[in-house]
């Protein structure tokens, strides 16, 4: 859910398709590389990597690429436009 309303979000800031598709693979690819890493440290680990755990679950659920992508694609949209 929170992929769709970031993806919302950048669309509704720039309209620009190409920018939307390319972010969908981002969001894709690190979404998928992030569960396997849950995955691996919730089947791997002992109980010691809680913290761990916590802070991937945390990239997962909120909206951290958001913030790293908005201000990455609008510095791209202004050296373009120079």
């Amino acid at each position: 859910l929170n992929s769709a309303l970031s993806l919302g979000v950048i669309h509704a800031f720039f309209q620009d398709k190409t920018l939307l598709r390319m972010t969908a693979v981002l969001y894709a690819v690190l979404g998928i590389l992030l569960l396997l890493a849950m995955f691996g440290l919730l089947t791997f680990s002992d109980s010691s990597n809680n913290f761990v755990l916590f802070y991937v679950r945390r990239l997962i659920i909120q909206p951290l690429f958001l913030l790293l992508f908005l201000p990455a694609f609008y510095f791209q949209k202004i050296k373009e436009a120079s």
